[in-house]
């Protein structure tokens, strides 16, 4: 499983919202939203529990609260 399912797989299980998508780069985004602890707790699982992949750096940013209850977690 590649990266960008595991995460969709992680967030779709806590009920969060957002995206995750390859960059140019290599790097990969993720724009995640939902409860603070759920947020926390889906961090934590994409950081360790993903052995193929390698988290070398994370940056966090808050951005404004979409609250779109129709809005789903996606792969761009």
């Amino acid at each position: 499983m590649g990266f960008r399912v595991f995460c969709e797989e992680a967030a779709l299980a806590r009920g969060l919202r957002g995206w995750v998508r390859n960059e140019f780069d290599g790097s990969v985004s993720v724009e995640v939203e939902g409860d603070t602890a759920v947020l926390a707790d889906f961090l934590r699982h994409i950081k360790m529990k993903h052995l193929p992949a390698r988290v070398d750096r994370t940056e966090e940013f808050l951005l404004s609260v979409k609250n779109d209850p129709l809005e789903k977690f996606e792969i761009r």
